[in-house]
Parts: structure tokens; sequence; C-alpha cells
């Protein structure tokens, strides 16, 4: 079983890697690992602004938020060492 991870810091939407199939660089790896980003970290903060529990229909709203937009860009400063 392959999974998919997000390969992308840009406050854009980032676009799906398959984790076993694709190249990731180092950059890449450090950002998803579980010391700095990973689903975990992401998924309790979206807990913490209550959008965990947007619907998927509604996913737009959530990634889309002023919350998620601050959490890419704080995960980028942390990557970058800011």
């Amino acid at each position: 079983m392959t999974g998919y991870s997000y390969a992308s810091l840009s406050i854009g939407f980032p676009r799906a890697k398959e984790v076993l199939k694709e190249h990731w660089d180092d950059r890449q790896l450090f950002v998803i690992s579980p010391a700095i980003g990973g689903n975990r970290r992401f998924f309790d903060f979206l807990e913490d602004y209550n959008l965990h529990s947007i619907k998927v229909t509604t996913l737009d709203k959530r990634y889309k938020s002023d919350a998620v937009k601050y959490y890419a860009k704080r995960l980028e400063a942390i990557v970058d060492g800011r």
C-alpha cells in the first residue's frame, strides 16, 4: 500500500506526492517529518482552531482559512531557520 503526503510549503494548494514512488528532496522530507510538521501536528492545529470538523464538501473553507495560511507560513519559517 502506498500513501500520499504534501510536498509543498507554498501558501497555495500543495500537490500531493506519492510517498514511495516519487523523489523527495531533503527539504520536503524535513517538512513532513514528525519533529517539524507531519499530519499529527497539523491535525492538532486544526482542532485548536476548530477546523477539524469541517465536512469534506467544504474542505476549501478549511485549507484556505487564515489559520491554515498562518500554519503554512510558520512551518516555512521554521524550516528556513527564521
